[in-house]
């Protein structure tokens, strides 16, 4: 069987898909753009080697599921791709690499790419720069081909179509019948504005570069390489495929867990999927916080986990899913940019496990009544660089040891974070770390910054580059959080070198309410430096506080 998809032309090998070729459960979603494809299928075109496929050949040693190729793919596909419903059979294949090369020619010889066909451009040899410029491009058009200025684009099925057609005209006709027959076969396809020396650079082009790449079998061997593993055991096939995909290294846990898990949880990865678009929170971390809250190790292993699997499905639908849903829901009470918390979200696990264990407590909107469970968030997002498995299970045990679950035991975790190595008092330092994060804290309530894409920017209040006219010590200061601001719509992504005494003026007397300025405007006079400093650290430290109730630790510099 192998031979009949190896030695084959690239045409052969793609009437197997979806007969005899098909997507594993273990594989990753469809992922390619359109420009990705384009440049994908120019590549093959023009002849540029684009790597290997590697073919798992199924031997029913045990049972795997898959799924088929699509022959178009948007937005309904994307959000359906995750469903392997196909139970795949002995001598059939399974793409461990190579899925998104496929898929994208699928997708340009078979359907459309979010309602898109794409179209390729045959005169791009005789453009300058040709080689350079990708000659692909999709496009919300249904016509078999259009002219733009002196190129000519033509459906890519359709091409295909005319070189099928034309391989069968024999090579040891006539040059002049070869091409009469050639101009049929465009007038079929009612292609009929060609010139007669367009239409023979036409007919060689489709010969040397379309029915070459898709009907011969040697240039099919020169640009892609196949390759077969024969794995009988499952775990030998989930570490070829683990260590092929990530050049020798192991893939992330959740990556075989979820390969493992979906044998016969198969809905589980776009389960987890929904949950992480809803909540911002990678799979990886949530099925690790999924496996410690159902009583095991963070240190389990991937079929220690899959022996557990009907406790894993209990306690994902019964409590962990709206535990996850509402955590993040307090996180968007603290700050509208949770995803800056969640970067340390693996040492947020004990979090979850507590409230985990205590629900009632997440039905509690006052974010004050979570003050031991706050602090302890921003420690670890401020000052904590713990990474192992082993102090993330301590931390479990210590909850974990307690008599009950009614308070979170942050006395016993400060302690352990003291030995541990962690700051256990925020102070500037602490929050000079995510300056964003801290304004977004203080004016959650009236949180209107500038973005530039997905960008936000900070500024200072006093120029750095003005420090020589401020009173003597303010290079110690100008540079810390209190000098600080994040921009708001409105506003200069940057005011440069001037000075917060003529820069706050005429329109720009409103943003000195929402940059924490002093009202009295004397105070952003360079004489005033430190008294506008000491102002505006006392409300900072006030905001906080009010918001969170955690108390700020920081030193006066007031002269």
């Amino acid at each position: 069987m192998t031979s009949l998809i190896e030695n084959t032309s690239l045409d052969g090998f793609l009437k197997n898909v979806n007969e005899k070729i098909f997507v594993p459960m273990i594989q990753r979603g469809y992922e390619w753009d359109e420009d990705r494809i384009e440049k994908f299928i120019d590549s093959l075109i023009k002849k540029i080697p684009v790597g290997l496929v590697l073919l798992y050949e199924h031997q029913e040693n045990f049972q795997i599921y898959g799924r088929k190729f699509f022959e178009k793919f948007d937005e309904n596909i994307e959000k359906e791709q995750y469903k392997y419903e196909l139970n795949i059979t002995k001598g059939t294949f399974l793409v461990f690499d190579g899925q998104q090369r496929i898929q994208s020619l699928y997708i340009a010889l078979k359907g459309t790419y979010y309602e898109k066909y794409l179209y390729h451009n045959v005169f791009w040899i005789q453009s300058e720069n040709s080689f350079n410029n990708v000659s692909f491009k999709f496009l919300k058009k249904d016509e078999e081909y259009f002219w733009e200025d002196s190129n000519l684009y033509i459906k890519f099925p359709t091409l295909i179509k005319i070189a099928d057609k034309i391989s069968n005209i024999s090579v040891i006709k006539p040059r002049k019948q070869r091409i009469m027959e050639f101009k049929n076969v465009l007038n079929r396809l009612h292609i009929n504005d060609i010139d007669n020396d367009q239409l023979e650079n036409l007919y060689w082009y489709i010969k040397e570069h379309i029915e070459k790449t898709f009907y011969d079998t040697n240039t099919f061997k020169d640009l892609i390489k196949i390759q077969f593993v024969r794995q009988k055991e499952l775990s030998e096939l989930l570490e070829t495929f683990a260590r092929f995909n990530s050049g020798g290294l192991k893939l992330e846990k959740s990556d075989l867990m979820f390969a493992v898990l979906k044998m016969n949880w198969r809905e589980i990865e776009d389960e987890m999927r929904q949950l992480s678009e809803n909540t911002g929170i990678s799979k990886d971390m949530l099925l690790k916080s999924l496996i410690i809250t159902s009583g095991k190790s963070a240190k389990t292993e991937i079929y220690e986990a899959f022996k557990n699997l009907d406790q894993l499905k209990t306690n994902f639908e019964k409590s962990f899913k709206i535990t996850i849903i509402q955590f993040v829901e307090r996180l968007r009470d603290i700050t509208p940019l949770t995803d800056r918390i969640m970067k340390k979200f693996n040492f947020l696990i004990p979090v979850i496990y507590f409230l985990y264990k205590n629900p009632r407590l997440l039905r509690n909107k006052k974010i004050k009544s979570y003050q031991g469970i706050l602090k302890y968030i921003l420690l670890i997002k401020y000052n904590s660089n713990l990474r192992s498995n082993t102090h993330l299970d301590n931390l479990i045990n210590i909850i974990e040891q307690q008599e009950n679950f009614d308070k979170f035991p942050y006395n016993e975790i400060e302690k352990y974070l003291l030995t541990s190595g962690v700051k256990t008092t925020i102070d500037e330092d602490s929050l000079n770390s995510d300056i964003i994060l801290f304004f977004s804290i203080v004016q959650k309530s009236n949180w209107k910054p500038r973005f530039t894409g997905n960008t936000l920017h900070i500024d200072h209040i006093f120029p750095k580059g003005k420090v020589n006219l401020l009173p003597e010590g303010a290079e110690s200061i100008i540079d810390t959080i209190w000098n600080k601001y994040v921009v708001f719509e409105g506003d200069n992504l940057s005011k440069h070198e001037v000075l917060p005494e003529k820069y706050f003026v005429g329109d720009r007397e409103i943003l000195i309410n929402d940059y924490i300025l002093p009202d009295d405007k004397k105070l952003l006079k360079t004489e005033n430096f430190f008294e506008c400093m000491s102002w505006r650290q006392g409300r900072l430290k006030k905001l906080f506080e009010q918001n969170l109730g955690i108390e700020l630790q920081i030193n006066s510099f007031i002269k």
